[in-house]
């Protein structure tokens, strides 16, 4: 708003010194002086007129701005939230569904059926790449969140997570028997550390932990927006 008052100030006086010049050097008088008067006249509200139409031009651009950012902050807190929701389902899932040779609090033997595991990877395959384009997009976009590094860091750490179960479903070299064709789940090294306890898993602190500093930044985000333009509003004499 500063740049707008100036140029406003600044076209008041060019005009002022125009009606000066025209009364100093040419010194119309009569029907004269006032074809003049009035040319000014209409040419300071023409100037003026085009300064507020740029002002609520300006305004109106950094509301479609601001609204544009929140929606991209927005569709990344609920790919986000949808990513990990869904990690935990397919992991409840498999857990319930494979069968439990020896339970135990740090460690536990498992087995699952060959349907199961393909099925279980399948989708965790497709959560792995929702993260993957999140994570650049955020990459690309971090100027757009408060602390735009760290989430990028942290979303990619759950996405790597889950890569990593990709990585050894694609290069599978277990042998699945017996009927139905199964397999002991600690022979799946990252599949194991997928569904086994939780306490002492990778998935904890890669990918639990992970999503939660990363919400809780996208959050700040938003709240952060939400505040700068608040205060770009009250604030007087704030830029447009």
């Amino acid at each position: 708003m500063k740049g707008i008052i100036l140029f406003l100030s600044l076209v008041a006086l060019a005009a002022l010194g125009a009606l000066v010049a025209v009364g100093h050097f040419y010194a119309p008088v009569g029907l004269d002086l006032e074809i003049a008067k009035s040319l000014l006249e209409i040419l300071t509200v023409a100037v003026v007129g085009q300064a507020v139409a740029l002002t609520v031009k300006l305004h109106n651009d950094s509301r479609r701005k601001q609204a544009a950012a929140d929606q991209i902050r927005y569709r990344a807190l609920d790919t986000l939230n949808h990513t990990f929701v869904s990690a935990k389902r397919i992991r409840r899932r498999a857990r319930a569904r494979s069968t439990v040779l020896s339970p135990g609090e740090a460690s536990e033997h498992r087995r699952i059926t060959r349907v199961q595991y393909f099925k279980c990877l399948e989708q965790v395959n497709d959560i792995q790449l929702a993260l993957e384009v999140l994570a650049k997009d955020i990459e690309t976009r971090a100027g757009l969140f408060k602390e735009g590094r760290g989430i990028f860091r942290l979303v990619s750490s759950m996405e790597e997570y889950l890569n990593g179960l990709v990585d050894e479903w694609e290069h599978l070299s277990v042998q699945f028997t017996g009927q139905p064709r199964a397999v002991a789940v600690q022979r799946l090294a990252r599949f194991a550390d997928f569904i086994g306890p939780y306490r002492t898993s990778r998935f904890r602190p890669k990918f639990v932990h992970a999503y939660y500093e990363a919400v809780e930044l996208l959050r700040a985000s938003l709240a952060d927006a939400r505040s700068q333009s608040w205060k770009r509003r009250v604030q007087p004499g704030a830029s447009a």
